[in-house]
């Protein structure tokens, strides 16, 4: 993931097979703070926010299982994001 800081990119974080990003936009409904770029060739998973919770609507007992997951992992990245710029700004 990179991350435009004082106007120039820097890698904040390497997503490896099985990682997920993107929660940002859908539990908070806001752009994410950073781009994700491939450096090799990627199978990616693309799920539209309205699609997503239909299917955790759908299946209440993996929904909150999946959305608890996605929590955690937020707020491990938004504690990561907040170190980061802490030492770049």
């Amino acid at each position: 993931m990179v991350l435009r800081v004082n106007g120039h990119e820097q890698r904040v974080q390497k997503v490896l097979a099985g990682d997920t990003f993107g929660e940002i936009g859908v539990l908070c409904d806001r752009p994410q703070p950073f781009t994700v770029r491939t450096t090799e060739l990627s199978q990616l998973l693309r799920l539209s926010k309205a699609p997503f919770l239909n299917i955790i609507q759908a299946n209440k007992a993996d929904g909150h299982i999946v959305m608890s997951n996605l929590y955690v992992v937020l707020f491990t990245f938004l504690d990561k994001y907040n170190l980061f710029l802490s030492d770049k700004l």
